[in-house]
C-alpha cells in the first residue's frame, strides 16, 4: 500500500507561480533598464491629441530633453535636465524642485519675502543664464533696498496663460509664495492650435477615462511597451502611411491660416482657433487672481514687451496686452506694465529698443531687458507687497 503523500499547503502551492512572476518581473525590469540606458523611445505613429508639436512631443516621451510630461500642465520642467549650453555656460540644470534657479527650502527664513513669478519663456529665462534672468535680478533689487527676499522662477518655455494657472496649482502654491508674479507675453496664447486649444488638451490629460487612457499612460511611460509598439506598427505600415498623411493635412492647413494668425478675426473670419482665446485669456487672468487671494497672496500682473514692429504685423497681440491692464484696472490688481516701460526707453530716454531683447529676436529680452524688467517689477513689489 502506497505511502500517502503529505497535502501541500497553500503556500507550497503558491511558490511556484510567485517565482514565475519574480522571474517576469525581472526579465522585465532588465528589458525596461536596457531600452532606457540605450535611449531608445519611439513616437506613436498618430497621438490622439498633440500635446506640444511634434518634436516636442518625441522629446516628452524620449524623457532625456529639457521637459517632461506633465498632467493638466501639459508639460514642464524636468528636475536635473541641462539647460542648452548657449543660454547656461557654466553647466546649468533644473533644479530637484522642477524649476530655474538655486535650489531652495520649502520653511523660509523668518523675514523673507517669498515671491514666485509664474510666466512663460521670458520668465524662465530663454537664452540668457540665470544670473541675468529677472526673477535673480527681482532679488537682487530687493535685497539691496533693504527687503530680505527670495524669487522662485517657475516660468516655463512656450507656456500659455492657462498652463500657468495649472502650474500654480501643481506646483506653486505648495511653496506659500507672499507675492506671485504673473507675467505672459500673449504670444504663446495668439498661436494657431495645434489639434485643440489648451483648454480642451487639459481637459482631455487631466480626466482620462477607459482602456484608450490606460493606454496612453503605459505607452508614455513605458520603454518596453514602446518597443511592443514599434513592432506592431512594423507590421502596420498603413498605419503609419495613414499617420503621415494627417499629418501633412494639418501642416497644410496650418500654413493656409499662418498668415491670419495675428490679426483679430481669426476665429470669427477664418475658422482658426488660437491655443488660448481672448476671452479665455480674459477669464484667466480672473481665476488666477481668485486662487492667489484665496491663498492670501498678492498678484502682480505683468504686461510683457516686445520689440517695436511686432504688433503692426500681429496687431491682435495688443488687445491681449490690454486685456491685462484692463483686468488689474477693474480688481485693483498690481501691474507692472513692462510693455509701456519698454516703450518709454524708446520715446522717452530715446534708447535703442533692439539693446533690451536677443539679438534677432522680437520678444525674448536680453541682459538689459532683463534688468529693466526687474528694477521696474522691484518698484511695484515693495508697494503692493503684504505686511505679515
Amino acid at each position: 500500500m502506497p505511502t500517502p503523500q503529505p497535502t501541500p499547503t497553500p503556500r507550497k502551492r503558491l511558490l511556484p507561480a510567485f517565482v514565475g512572476m519574480a522571474a517576469c518581473a525581472v526579465v522585465l525590469g532588465g528589458l525596461e533598464l536596457g531600452l532606457r540606458l540605450g535611449g531608445f523611445g519611439y513616437e506613436p505613429a498618430a497621438d490622439p491629441i498633440v500635446i506640444w508639436n511634434s518634436a516636442e512631443d518625441r522629446e516628452l516621451r524620449i524623457g532625456r530633453g529639457l521637459h517632461r510630461p506633465a498632467v493638466r500642465q501639459l508639460w514642464e520642467p524636468r528636475p536635473g535636465a541641462p539647460l542648452p549650453e548657449a543660454w547656461a555656460p557654466l553647466g546649468e540644470t533644473v533644479n530637484p524642485a522642477g524649476f530655474r534657479g538655486p535650489s531652495r527650502d520649502r520653511a523660509r527664513a523668518p523675514g523673507t519675502l517669498r515671491i514666485a513669478t509664474l510666466g512663460d519663456s521670458s520668465t524662465f529665462g530663454y537664452g540668457v543664464p540665470y544670473k541675468d534672468t529677472y526673477s535673480a535680478r527681482l532679488e537682487a533689487e530687493l535685497s539691496s533696498a533693504g527687503l530680505a527676499a527670495e524669487v522662485l522662477d517657475f516660468g516655463v518655455v512656450g507656456y500659455t496663460l492657462l498652463q500657468g494657472i495649472e502650474r500654480y496649482v501643481a506646483r506653486v502654491r505648495e511653496w506659500q509664495p507672499d507675492v506671485v508674479v504673473a507675467a505672459f507675453g500673449s504670444v504663446n496664447e495668439h498661436l494657431l492650435a495645434q489639434g485643440a486649444p489648451d483648454v480642451e488638451k487639459v481637459a482631455a490629460l487631466a480626466e482620462p477615462g477607459g482602456l484608450s487612457a490606460v493606454l496612453r499612460r503605459a505607452r508614455s511611460s513605458s520603454r518596453a511597451v514602446q518597443l511592443a509598439a514599434r513592432c506592431l506598427d512594423g507590421m502596420a505600415a498603413r498605419r503609419v502611411e495613414e499617420a503621415a498623411a494627417l499629418e501633412r493635412r494639418r501642416a497644410e492647413s496650418e500654413a493656409e491660416l499662418a498668415p491670419f494668425v495675428g490679426q483679430p478675426d481669426l476665429e470669427s473670419a477664418h475658422q482658426g482657433r488660437r491655443r488660448v482665446s481672448l476671452e479665455e485669456f480674459r477669464a484667466g487672468l480672473e481665476r488666477l487672481e481668485q486662487l492667489v487671494r484665496a491663498d492670501g497672496a498678492v498678484l502682480v500682473l505683468v504686461s510683457l514687451p516686445r520689440r517695436p514692429g511686432v504688433e503692426f504685423n500681429s496687431p491682435v497681440l495688443r488687445s491681449y496686452s490690454q486685456a491685462i491692464v484692463d483686468h488689474a484696472a477693474a480688481s485693483g490688481a498690481a501691474l507692472y506694465d513692462g510693455r509701456a516701460d519698454f516703450r518709454a526707453y524708446r520715446e522717452v530716454e530715446h534708447g535703442d529698443p533692439s539693446m533690451l531683447f536677443l539679438e534677432g529676436d522680437d520678444v525674448h529680452p536680453g541682459v538689459r531687458g532683463h534688468r529693466r524688467l526687474a528694477r521696474g517689477l522691484a518698484a511695484v513689489v515693495r508697494q503692493a507687497r503684504p505686511v505679515r
